[in-house]
């Protein structure tokens, strides 16, 4: 990410089934000013007991990469 030229990025983490996430969520927030780009993906491996937790379980991870617009 230290090469990365966008103003930012915005996590979003959700137990919604990803093509509803994709039919509601995504439009919603990619109507938002600044929001460029979207990508998400499901959690391969829910309550994984090898790594600790430093945040809640959710079943989908979403990226936005922020910009001018």
């Amino acid at each position: 990410m230290e090469d990365r030229i966008t103003a930012g990025l915005y996590l979003e983490m959700s137990d919604s089934p990803p093509d509803a996430y994709e039919a509601t969520r995504v439009p919603e927030v990619l109507s938002r000013r600044g929001a460029l780009r979207a990508t998400w993906w499901e959690n391969a491996h829910p309550d994984r007991a090898d790594l600790p937790r430093t945040l809640e379980e959710f079943s989908l991870n979403t990226f936005r990469r922020l910009g001018e617009r």
